[in-house]
């Protein structure tokens, strides 16, 4: 189902609809700069649900007691209304950040190695790998079990002839060993991370192994990576120390990095140590800010968390990063 048809049915709904948009719009005033503020209680969630189950049949996929599937036009995703983070909110929203995804598979159609770090339930994954071509390898990292197989499944919607696509559970960071994983009980895998975040609700401690970028390219004779994306809640530059020799690299990655100051402060870092270490090694970098890319300045370096580096000598991705900034 795609994601408008949801919305848009969710806003027909004389009682239900009107509800959920309702509470949604006033949690999004009351924390404007949260990311994912839906949180419904489940019986107005559970009575969506049984009208959905009711009325809806689209593209032959019904919909369950607990979850249906859900179309982007590109990718398909498994989605559990029931759960306010299933998909991070994108069947309310109508898009999930809409920019990063269209630049991302711009690059992605040129791509023959690609390297997605926090794959989570496989948003990028799944769109990188619909929009790579044939003979291209896509590697996934997701060390959370539970999230990984979620992942897994949402692959599996996405079947892709002649593309490579490895799922791995290592952890990504600056040595190998093992490290524990802090994933919250109430907002789940997606916002799992190195250290404790304070979330509300406690958290699962979870081990799991860890490697570096370098010596998994290393093992597996990868000698390039032409887009490499890092959502990590804090680890970036863990990650980022670890891969050194793909930084350095003649062909460098075009770099997708989340990085926000008040969850990698947690680790003692600061979103300015990530863009020093990254301009390092030759990278010029750019901002996504309410769906506006912009080139990266000394001022407007703390207004977004989604950025992007990419190495100026690179033709064909310095060439799509600009044709958006001049629309912007």
């Amino acid at each position: 189902m795609a994601a408008s048809s949801i919305k848009d049915f969710l806003k027909s709904l004389p009682v239900v609809g009107s509800l959920l948009l309702q509470i949604q719009s006033k949690l999004n005033r009351l924390r404007p700069n949260f990311l994912y503020t839906y949180s419904f209680k489940p019986l107005v969630i559970n009575q969506a649900i049984k009208l959905l189950r009711r009325m809806v049949l689209v593209d032959s996929t019904i919909i369950s007691q607990n979850s249906c599937v859900v179309d982007t036009g590109t990718a398909k995703f498994t989605w559990r209304p029931a759960d306010p983070y299933s998909l991070l909110g994108y069947p309310l929203r109508g898009d999930f950040e809409k920019i990063e995804t269209d630049i991302a598979m711009a690059i992605a159609k040129h791509a023959e190695c690609i390297v997605d770090v926090g794959g989570n339930f496989g948003w990028y994954s799944c769109h990188l790998q619909a929009s790579m071509p044939v003979g291209g390898e896509l590697h996934v990292f997701e060390p959370v079990p539970a999230v990984r197989e979620e992942l897994l499944k949402n692959l599996a919607l996405n079947p892709r002839e002649g593309v490579k696509t490895v799922v791995t559970g290592f952890c990504l960071s600056d040595a190998a060993g093992e490290v524990v994983l802090h994933v919250p009980n109430k907002l789940g895998s997606a916002f799992a991370s190195l250290r404790n975040q304070n979330y509300d609700g406690g958290f699962e401690r979870v081990a799991v192994q860890a490697t570096t970028l370098d010596s998994y390219c290393s093992e597996n004779n990868i000698t390039h990576i032409d887009l490499l994306k890092i959502d990590v809640e804090g680890a970036e530059l863990q990650v980022l120390q670890g891969a050194r020799a793909m930084l350095s690299a003649p062909r460098k990655p075009v770099l997708f990095i989340e990085s926000e100051a008040s969850i990698i402060d947690v680790f003692g870092r600061t979103v300015q140590e990530v863009i020093n270490y990254i301009q390092g090694f030759g990278y010029c970098g750019y901002i996504v800010k309410n769906d506006k890319l912009h080139k990266l300045t000394n001022e407007n370096i703390g207004i977004g968390y989604d950025y992007i580096f990419v190495d100026p000598a690179a033709e064909f991705p310095v060439q799509i990063l600009q044709s958006v900034v001049e629309k912007s």
